[in-house]
């Protein structure tokens, strides 16, 4: 590290105001003036800047060259940087009335200019940002010119500075569909906040209910039944989001070097398990509840419970009742097996010569007892509906009773 030793009195003095003792310091060490002066790389400027020392800093300006101006710290910010992320315009107005070129002077890794520092850092600081913009010539903000134009725009949607979004944007409609900073085009940061700008028109309610439930999912998650149908709404957001975005952005990464698949499935980690643990209790408490159908089924089959066993009822009061329990029991046999069947696929997908055997195995006695009983239905309902003994043995007495009558006379 370089040794600054020499300019700790210079510095501290500037630092804490007391501008008498460090102009005699400059009186005597003029190249102080220029020269960094901290670990940081900061200038006596900077410093001036950091306390807040509004009349240092114009007594230094006033003895700077436009060239000492541009310089930067370590960190690779100019004082005008500084200035617009403090939000101080009193300063900003005293640097740019020495030297409009800091304008159009990138800071730090990204070369933000001032303007764009500004929005970014402090959106609270509107009127700073306003001025800012004012001053900046526009083409520093143009596509071409790295990402200061998107950046620019997609921090103006997120502070809700739609004046300045859309200014710039009718410069540089394409600015739209560029990358900021963040890797991150403007157009999906307006859509990220559209509950920020409701349609003007004026719709009829059920419309406005409409419109007010595609705005926010994330105040609605809770109404959502159980994890794993929270996680289904995550991941059709993601989808739709997915499906409308420029196809470059699908591999853009963050600072993290995240892809938005990546990022997606780390953030939801958590949600994916309480996905996965609401899925098994509620596949046990319908397998309980599926155990106790059957149990009385089998019961509703062998005892049809409720009814009397006099003899007028077995002609066609228990009949019925047995064909309902039988018809319901083989009904439920074959969703039984399905739901089996389509259970062994999903548990052991792309395994079909395994899956195949094991269907058959479990199926052939089920199948067996469903194919009895199936033939134990169609007898009783064959002999409950087609037509009765009773009804033939009627019809040939009435033929006889007719016959006999028409004889008679022949017969005396």
């Amino acid at each position: 590290m370089e040794d600054f030793s020499q300019y700790a009195s210079f510095r501290n003095n500037v630092h804490e105001g007391n501008w008498d003792s460090a102009n005699q310091f400059l009186s005597s060490h003029p190249e102080a003036l220029s020269e960094k002066i901290s670990n940081d790389g900061d200038t006596a400027l900077h410093i001036a800047f950091l306390g807040g020392h509004m009349d240092i800093v114009k007594e230094l300006v006033n003895k700077m060259s436009e060239e000492i101006l541009k310089t930067k710290n370590n960190c690779g910010s100019t004082v005008l940087g500084i200035c617009a992320q403090i939000g101080n315009i009193e300063m900003a107005k005293c640097i740019i009335g020495k030297s409009q070129t800091l304008l159009s002077i990138g800071n730090y890794n990204e070369q933000l200019i001032p303007v764009v520092l500004a929005i970014e850092n402090n959106p609270n600081a509107i009127d700073m940002v306003h001025y800012l913009y004012d001053e900046t010539p526009k083409e520093d903000l143009m596509p071409g010119k790295g990402v200061n134009g998107a950046t620019f725009i997609t921090q103006c949607i997120y502070a809700k500075a739609f004046d300045l979004a859309l200014d710039l944007l009718r410069c540089y409609p394409t600015l739209a569909l560029a990358l900021d900073a963040n890797k991150q085009a403007p157009l999906l940061a307006l859509a990220s906040v559209s509950f920020a700008y409701p349609s003007g028109n004026q719709l009829i309610f059920w419309k406005q209910w409409i419109y007010d439930t595609t705005l926010e999912p994330s105040a609605r998650r809770n109404t959502v039944p159980g994890a794993a149908f929270l996680m289904q709404r995550e991941v059709q957001w993601f989808k739709k989001v997915e499906s409308i975005v420029q196809p470059f952005l699908l591999e853009a990464q963050n600072h993290k070097g995240q892809t938005p698949q990546e990022l997606f499935r780390e953030s939801h980690k958590e949600l994916v398990k309480e996905g996965e643990k609401w899925m098994k209790e509620t596949a046990t408490s319908c397998t309980v509840a599926g155990a106790l159908i059957v149990t009385i089924m089998f019961a509703a089959a062998i005892t049809v419970p409720g009814a009397r066993y006099a003899e007028e009822d077995f002609l066609k009061s228990l009949p019925n009742k047995m064909i309902i329990g039988l018809s319901t029991l083989i009904f439920s046999i074959a969703t039984m097996m399905t739901t089996f069947c389509a259970s062994l696929f999903i548990i052991l997908p792309g395994k079909s010569r395994m899956v195949i055997p094991l269907v058959c195995l479990a199926g052939v006695p089920v199948v067996v007892f469903a194919w009895m009983q199936f033939g134990l239905l169609i007898d009783m309902v064959i002999s409950t509906y087609r037509p009765g003994i009773l009804d033939k043995k009627v019809k040939r007495c009435k033929l006889f009773i007719v016959l006999q009558d028409a004889s008679y006379p022949f017969n005396n």
